[in-house]
């Protein structure tokens, strides 16, 4: 018994050392900023510390109300304005496709023959900063994203993935254009880290 306590005493030091985390690594929590996707010109701006240099898929992540609400309306109404199709973040090749029936099958009265897989494409205009040890900031990143397709997971949309080093940035996004569909519905711009690359 006494062994057993040694033992355990000993594995518990082991973790609180942060030794763990060294051998094995660790995920950084994925970091979300707000945006309003109903209104051109909408901008955000804030300062961001990224805790491990690697490289991170940027994506939209869309609220859905509770499924018992109305029956699911509510998310197929963000798959609607996601689409179907899907886009590889690291550089924009198309990785899923879905055609028409089946958009209609999952959407029914939702949609008609003038659909378009894609979804709905939003631009969002993106610039970072990195912020160095004397404060001054070096230009990372200024493109504008035409954003389109869903991002495979649960109303997500990727927008790109980038190499970041440890350390301070200022990311500002820019929504370009005003969708009234997005009028009350909570969006976050979410920054997490590239676990497939891990």
């Amino acid at each position: 018994m006494l062994k057993i306590g040694v033992i355990t005493m000993a594995l518990l030091s082991f973790l609180n050392a942060g030794w763990f985390s060294l051998l094995f690594g660790s995920n950084p929590d994925p970091i979300s900023i707000p945006i309003d996707l109903s209104q051109a010109g909408s901008v955000v701006e804030k300062e961001v510390k990224i805790e491990e240099t690697w490289s991170y898929h940027l994506i939209l992540q869309f609220a859905v109300r509770d499924r018992k609400e109305d029956g699911g309306l509510d998310g197929k109404r963000v798959w609607k304005f996601l689409g179907f199709n899907s886009y590889d973040p690291r550089d924009g090749k198309q990785v899923g496709y879905v055609d028409y029936r089946l958009a209609k099958s999952e959407l029914g009265d939702l949609i008609d023959e003038t659909y378009d897989c894609d979804g709905t494409v939003v631009p969002i205009k993106i610039t970072i900063h990195q912020i160095n040890q004397d404060n001054t900031k070096k230009l990372i990143v200024d493109n504008l994203y035409m954003t389109k397709g869903n991002g495979g997971g649960a109303y997500t949309r990727d927008i790109t993935t980038i190499f970041l080093d440890k350390g301070k940035y200022i990311f500002r996004i820019e929504n370009i254009e005003a969708f009234s569909e997005m009028i009350g519905r909570k969006v976050d711009f979410t920054i997490y880290i590239n676990k497939r690359d891990k």
